[in-house]
C-alpha cells in the first residue's frame, strides 16, 4: 500500500455484533455486512472525501438487488484510522422468504477526485457466496 493509495480489502456477512464471517445466516434476525479497507498515510492525512457503498444480490432470484447502503465522509472522521472496518446492519426483512437462496455482497469505494484531470480512486470487493436458512 502506497502512501497515496486507498483500497478495500474484503467484505463479508456475519451475525450482528460478532466479528467472524458467517456464510449461513438465519432468517428472522438482523445481520451485518462488514467492509474492511486501508488508506495510505499521506492520503489519510489530507482528510479527503470518500464513499463506501454496498449492495446485496440474490443470485437465485435472477440477481435482483435486495439491499443497498452507504457511508460518505472524510478520512479522519468516519474513516478514523488507516485500517478501517465499516459494519452495515442489514434488516431481517431483507432475507425473509429467501431460505436456501444464494446471496452475494459487493462493495465499492470511491475516494477523492474532482474533474477529469483528477479522477477518483476506486476499489471493488465481492464476498464469498452465502445463504440463509430457517432457525
Amino acid at each position: 500500500m502506497g502512501p497515496n493509495d486507498v483500497e478495500l480489502d474484503r467484505i463479508y456477512p456475519r451475525e450482528a455484533g460478532t466479528v467472524v464471517e458467517d456464510i449461513t445466516l438465519e432468517t428472522g434476525s438482523n445481520f451485518e455486512v462488514a467492509v474492511e479497507g486501508e488508506v495510505g498515510t499521506a492520503l489519510f492525512g489530507t482528510g479527503g472525501n470518500f464513499t463506501v457503498a454496498i449492495l446485496i444480490r440474490d443470485l437465485t432470484a435472477n440477481s435482483s438487488v435486495i439491499h443497498t447502503a452507504n457511508v460518505a465522509s472524510n478520512f479522519g472522521a468516519a474513516w478514523a484510522t488507516v485500517k478501517q472496518e465499516f459494519p452495515f446492519t442489514v434488516p431481517a426483512a431483507t432475507i425473509a422468504g429467501r431460505e436456501n437462496h444464494i446471496l452475494e455482497a459487493v462493495a465499492v469505494l470511491s475516494a477523492g477526485g474532482v474533474g477529469p484531470a483528477n479522477p477518483p480512486d476506486v476499489s471493488f470487493v465481492r464476498s464469498r457466496l452465502f445463504t440463509v436458512h430457517a432457525p
